[in-house]
């Protein structure tokens, strides 16, 4: 590019050739700091757009990758502010369209620094129900954004329900687990959770390891299964059997 087209260029196609510098790996660390420099002058919506990109690759390199992750953030958080939450919401939420390696901790991570915890994880639910249990596309965003709930309180467990039949079987053991955990000590009627938790434990399309998953968070929350005799069907795992309406381990 000569001095006339650089001085010449709008500043969309400055922010652009700036964006792809900073994405692109095999560029030199400090180049692409100064990428980042660069569209953090800028000031605006799309700047700010370009740097939340970032967020969403990884590079080969774990260390510059944080690194760089982490000076982006400190950007988006210290200087864009507020003016950063509405493009980071619209990230999260289209992270369906993207590729499968696109990630969405780092937008998360912003997000918890500039959001109250309540309307951050009705964001986290509302981003995470619009994804089907059964995309075999959506299994990375849908892990990230579980894993992001996981340490949250709200209704959880019932947004967390449908993936207990989830396309991947760590999807479904994370959630199972993670259902008992939220509900240990809860008192309440918990009918709903139990037949999810059946459903996952009998489902012929089921791994041995959900099952067994299933099994046991059922015993460790003690219930009641009378009222689902006729859903069971002898369908018990291997290994376990079921006495006086509870589960137990043979």
């Amino acid at each position: 590019m000569g001095l006339f087209d650089l001085f010449s260029s709008s500043p969309e196609k400055k922010i652009e050739k700036a964006k792809q510098v900073m994405l692109n790996e095999h560029h030199q660390a400090q180049v692409r700091q100064q990428a980042i420099y660069d569209l953090a002058q800028f000031d605006n919506e799309l700047s700010a757009q370009a740097l939340i990109e970032r967020l969403t690759v990884n590079f080969r390199d774990t260390i510059k990758n944080e690194q760089e992750r982490g000076w982006v953030r400190s950007v988006l958080v210290e200087q864009f502010n507020e003016r950063a939450i509405d493009p980071l919401k619209d990230s999260l939420k289209n992270a369906s369209t993207g590729s499968n390696t696109y990630s969405v901790s780092g937008i998360i991570q912003v997000l918890n620094d500039l959001l109250d915890h309540e309307p951050l994880t009705l964001l986290l639910i509302e981003t995470l129900t619009a994804l089907a249990p059964s995309d075999h596309r959506t299994v990375e965003l849908r892990q990230q954004l579980i894993d992001a709930l996981d340490d949250r309180e709200g209704d959880i467990v019932n947004a967390l329900l449908p993936y207990t039949v989830d396309h991947s079987d760590d999807i479904r053991i994370k959630v199972i687990n993670l259902i008992e955990e939220k509900l240990r000590g809860v008192e309440g009627d918990h009918s709903a959770i139990i037949q999810a938790l059946i459903s996952a434990m009998i489902d012929p399309f089921a791994s041995g390891r959900t099952a067994r998953a299933a099994a046991n968070a059922l015993i460790r929350m003690s219930a009641n299964l009378e009222p689902f005799l006729e859903d069971l069907e002898d369908q018990v795992p291997e290994d376990y059997v079921l006495e006086k309406g509870f589960l137990r381990a043979k």
